[in-house]
């Protein structure tokens, strides 16, 4: 997920909500460690789902604003899909689950697992599958 964030908008963001507070007070705020706020103001990548879901959702900006998108096109529906460069859908979900302000964090937590366990249980196209 590293290459997936968009770090330089991501430290703008936080130095700019961060205003008037200590690297403490905010990280507090936004439920991760004080290294990891300052790591993401100096605009280091970060690689953890949970992490940028919480930064975000302190934002109060969705996960996309943060991660860099590329365009695909679902081979089913021909529907334009955005995700992020090395995001497993997996992930996305999780993200998604995460930075959304009306499920709590173990809710979240639980449909990301059960989500996850699901999607890791059914087979996947392989090489010789795709057409």
């Amino acid at each position: 997920m590293a290459d997936a964030v968009r770090a330089e908008e991501l430290a703008q963001l936080l130095r700019t909500k961060r205003r008037g507070m200590t690297i403490r007070q905010a990280a507090e705020k936004a439920g991760v460690s004080p290294a990891t706020m300052w790591r993401a103001e100096k605009g280091e990548a970060i690689r953890d789902v949970d992490v940028i879901g919480r930064l975000c959702d302190w934002l109060g900006v969705p996960p996309s604003r943060v991660l860099v998108s590329v365009r695909t096109v679902s081979a089913m529906h021909g529907d334009e899909i955005e995700h992020g460069v090395k995001e497993s859908t997996a992930d996305m979900i999780e993200a998604h689950l995460r930075a959304d302000k009306n499920l709590a964090p173990g809710t979240a937590d639980a449909l990301s697992n059960a989500f996850r366990t699901l999607y890791e249980a059914y087979p996947k196209k392989n090489n010789r599958d795709k057409k």
